[in-house]
């Protein structure tokens, strides 16, 4: 409880400290959108002040002046970060809508494979910004409220992919298992769980994908 109390207490402080930060600078920085991404997750709790709302606004604008030069991963972020800090009568909002439907037209998608777009599909192996980019893709169809088959068939491709690719770094891993995590049991199916009472100790295995405990002494 006390150890609460000091992040309680200490999360305002942090918030408004890397709010002034965001706004200390008057240079367009692509950083600044992953700024703004990282604290539409605090919306709730914490709203944009409006000098920050302000300098949203002059980053979403130059963002989406530059979305068609942009790859992947950055349209993404950029789709994301313009659904969840703004209405749908907005500049941004709509751009966001419109910029989301041309990347689905862009992607290969079959009933084997699921959904891949041919830069990364193509590639010999992963590397760790390639997951990343998945995910963020997902995240961001899934922002769009109606997109459902959408993300399952790019989590049927991640999976598929994954027998011939590993997972290159510590954050794409956790990218990509935190998307697989938050669209379970559907993209991992139904888990098998044994049970047995060894003298007085109960111990149990499963193969759930995530939350498994494949063996036990």
């Amino acid at each position: 409880r006390q150890s609460a109390g000091k992040f309680n207490t200490l999360l305002p402080l942090l918030v408004a400290f890397t709010d002034n930060a965001f706004i200390d600078k008057n240079n367009y920085d692509f950083n600044k959108l992953f700024y703004l991404y990282s604290r539409s997750y605090w919306l709730n709790e914490f709203p944009l002040p409006a000098n920050v709302l302000l300098k949203a606004d002059s980053i979403l604008s130059a963002s989406w002046k530059l979305v068609n030069e942009s790859d992947l991963q950055k349209q993404a972020l950029l789709i994301i970060t313009s659904l969840r800090l703004k209405g749908q009568e907005n500049i941004f909002y709509q751009n966001a809508m419109k910029q989301i439907e041309s990347i689905r037209q862009l992607a290969i998608s079959d009933n084997v494979n699921g959904m891949r777009w041919k830069d990364i599909s193509n590639a010999d192996d992963f590397d760790g910004n390639d997951e990343e980019t998945i995910a963020l893709l997902a995240m961001a169809f899934e922002a769009t409220g109606d997109s459902k088959n959408t993300v399952s068939a790019i989590i049927q491709w991640l999976l598929k992919a994954k027998e011939q690719h590993s997972w290159g770094t510590t954050k794409a891993t956790a990218a990509v298992v935190g998307l697989l995590y938050n669209h379970q049991p559907a993209v991992i199916g139904s888990s098998t769980e044994l049970t047995a009472v060894i003298k007085d100790t109960n111990i149990s295995v499963t193969d759930n994908l995530l939350k498994g405990r494949l063996f036990e002494f």
